[in-house]
């Protein structure tokens, strides 16, 4: 009776494996979209797979690493992000992340965006001119 279980258990740990990556693939169309939808002149590509994203964004002439100097403010408000490359933002919510989470997130990506662009380079904190 017992030989049975490890074979269930490990059908239990694929169809969790399968109910994942659906969820991840979901999430991330529904994440690039709305990140797509900002519209923010900051943004010039959104790119990813599943929940594995990334933000291409302008950097001006003036400043070419606005990419680690955009990130402060989502942090203050609890949304963890990399910057790559001086001009990527990467982003990679956790598998569990719920609908209404990635909307917050979104929503806070949009706060940092529209704030990075009435801030003068001189008064981001870590930047030398």
């Amino acid at each position: 009776m017992a030989a049975w279980v490890p074979l269930a258990l490990a059908l239990v740990q694929l169809l969790i494996m399968v109910i994942l990556a659906e969820k991840a693939e979901a999430l991330g169309k529904k994440f690039r979209k709305a990140l797509e939808d900002l519209k923010s002149p900051l943004i010039t590509k959104v790119c990813g797979n599943g929940l594995l994203n990334a933000i291409v964004i302008v950097s001006p002439p003036d400043h070419p690493n606005l990419a680690y100097h955009i990130l402060p403010p989502p942090q203050k408000h609890g949304l963890l992000a990399k910057p790559s490359h001086q001009h990527i933002i990467r982003l990679a919510p956790p598998l569990c992340i719920t609908d209404e989470e990635l909307q917050e997130g979104v929503q806070i990506i949009a706060r940092a965006l529209e704030e990075v662009q009435t801030v003068r380079v001189k008064d981001i904190p870590g930047v030398d001119l």
